[in-house]
C-alpha cells in the first residue's frame, strides 16, 4: 500500500513540475524561474496582506493588550523547542 501510495505521489509530483515548466515558473532543474518567484512574490504579499488586517484594526493598545496576555505563552513554547529549528532560534518579544 504504502508504495503504491509513494508512486501516485511522484506521478503527481512529475505533472505538478511539468505543469509548472510549461508555465515558465521553474527550470529543468526544478528551480524557481522568474515567473514562479513572481507568483511566489505575489502569494506571500496577498497572505502577509490577509494575515495583518485583523492586527492592523486593533491599534496599538489593542496590541500592547494581546502581547501581554500571548507572550508568557510565546515565550513558555520557545523554551520547549530544541535550540535550533529551522527558522533559527525563537526569542520572543513585544512588538
Amino acid at each position: 500500500m504504502a508504495a503504491a501510495r509513494d508512486r501516485l505521489s511522484e506521478r503527481r509530483d512529475d505533472g505538478g513540475r511539468a505543469r509548472s515548466a510549461g508555465r515558465g515558473r521553474v527550470g529543468g532543474d526544478a528551480a524557481l524561474a522568474a515567473a514562479g518567484r513572481a507568483a511566489h512574490d505575489a502569494v506571500e504579499a496577498a497572505t502577509d496582506r490577509a494575515a495583518a488586517r485583523p492586527w492592523n484594526k486593533m491599534g496599538a493598545a489593542g496590541l500592547a493588550e494581546v502581547a501581554d496576555v500571548l507572550l508568557p505563552l510565546a515565550r513558555a513554547c520557545a523554551a520547549a523547542l530544541p535550540e535550533v529549528i529551522t527558522v533559527g532560534r525563537l526569542q520572543p518579544t513585544r512588538p
